[in-house]
């Protein structure tokens, strides 16, 4: 059975919030911090902040598309606890 993760990463640079989906986690997160996605290439470098294992790409997108309708980090926050996401970065950084 294949995993699938909506995941969060915060840019060091800034500390802005990107929210995306990936059956492949730390290659994707790889990937962003090489520059190879146009918008968080800006914004290198990113660290995982949280994510959510979920076990259908449909499902991961339906969560990622929520995600990405927060508006504001609090919102953000939020919409991961009551989502139940292991968080790696703690809220404060």
């Amino acid at each position: 059975m294949e995993t699938f993760y909506v995941y969060v990463i915060v840019s060091i640079k800034d500390g802005r919030f990107y929210f995306g989906q990936t059956n492949d986690l730390d290659k994707r997160i790889a990937h962003h911090n090489a520059g190879y996605s146009k918008y968080t290439a800006k914004y290198i470098p990113w660290e995982i902040f949280a994510f959510k294992t979920l076990t259908t790409r449909a499902d991961a997108m339906k969560i990622e598309k929520q995600l990405k309708n927060c508006k504001g980090k609090l919102r953000v926050m939020h919409f991961l606890d009551i989502h139940s996401f292991h968080l790696v970065i703690g809220p404060e950084k």
